[in-house]
């Protein structure tokens, strides 16, 4: 196996943040930088690189390598290892778990503070490769719905729908409806605003037990549970502690059984990632974003067997004919009916294509 093939097999090895690293202008940019500074020829600098990644970034290899291609002094050799760990290295070290970057450097009595302006480059670089990622994701979305009957229709299933939607809907339809939502939330920049008024308005009964609000027993609707917890932690972002704090201190949680306690810890993180989006998701990739939590353990929606046709009564049905039978087992306005009206229209979209 040649040196090239070997570089990508083990490229391939490491996470995508470190694969778009080695890719990106700005490890070029880094590549020059240090090859200018030490008089290094840029190719060997790159052989160098490369041979690090083959190597799973063994830094005593790394060290050899350096003396046996460059015809410096010890102290020299020391510099460039520096500048390599610092300004090549440092940007991906929570990538590496073969390497302890900031390690090797505190080990050299190196100040880290130096290199920072290097990591946060990259951090840039990656940032806005992962919005351009979620950018192409939004513009699809835009090819297959119309944004006012896409807001219309998640209003009314926040507004009208949402207990329901909390205890009973199925993966699939969740998901689709996470989906447009997000791409409200991007593209309607009254939207959020709007949600959160409709969500803390919501008069659904959530919950079933006795339920008490400012000394006085009252409804347990999706309104009063946000009151009462707003009422208790305030209206900042919280994370998973505050919450938990609050499901296992709250008087009215207690009175709850298991089930029941799920439903309120889904509305919270639900009114969370409304609330305090876009700061309140995982990542800035769009990858595992959601605004209703999903819990795997719930069903799925009933789907068409991967663009196959299947048989009925003797006759063959295909995908788009077999969607639409399955739209008319759900009312309309559901929140399955919803989400198998969104793939008929990625099938239609798809059909016209082609």
């Amino acid at each position: 196996m040649d040196r090239p093939q070997q570089f990508f097999i083990k490229l391939d090895e490491l996470p995508e943040e470190a694969q778009f690293y080695y890719g990106s202008p700005v490890f070029s940019d880094f590549i020059t930088e240090v090859s200018n500074k030490h008089g290094i020829e840029r190719d060997l600098l790159i052989d160098l690189m490369n041979g690090a990644v083959i190597e799973n970034f063994d830094l005593v290899n790394l060290e050899m390598n350096i003396q046996n291609n460059l015809k410096i002094n010890k102290d020299q050799i020391n510099q460039v290892m520096i500048d390599i760990l610092g300004i090549m290295l440092l940007p991906i070290d929570e990538y590496l778990e073969q390497i302890d970057i900031k390690g090797e450097l505190k080990n050299k009595s190196v100040d880290i503070q130096q290199y920072q302006k290097y990591v946060n480059r990259f951090y840039d670089a990656l940032e806005d490769e992962n919005f351009n990622s979620l950018g192409e994701l939004l513009d699809l979305h835009d090819l297959l719905v119309d944004p006012e009957e896409e807001k219309g229709e998640a209003i009314d299933l926040i507004q009208n729908n949402l207990a329901h939607i909390l205890s009973k809907g199925t993966v699939g339809a969740v998901a689709n409806l996470n989906a447009g939502l997000i791409y409200l939330l991007f593209k309607k920049k009254e939207f959020k605003d709007e949600i959160n008024k409709i969500l803390l308005a919501n008069q659904e009964k959530l919950t079933h037990q006795i339920f008490s609000l400012d000394g006085k027993t009252t409804r347990p609707t999706i309104q009063n549970w946000l009151k009462d917890f707003i009422k208790q932690h305030g209206g900042e972002m919280f994370d998973n502690i505050k919450l938990s704090q609050y499901l296992s201190n709250s008087s009215n949680v207690k009175n709850l059984d298991e089930v029941e306690k799920q439903l309120v810890r889904k509305l919270l993180m639900l009114y969370r990632n409304l609330k305090f989006f876009p700061d309140s998701m995982p990542n800035d990739t769009g990858e595992g974003w959601e605004i209703i939590p999903i819990s795997q353990e719930e069903g799925t929606l009933p789907t068409t067997r991967a663009g196959k046709e299947s048989k009925k009564d003797g006759f063959k049905i295909t995908p788009l004919q077999e969607l639409e039978i399955l739209a008319k087992q759900y009312p309309k306005g559901s929140l399955e009916h919803r989400a198998i009206m969104e793939e008929i229209k990625k099938l239609e979209s798809q059909k016209s294509k082609s």
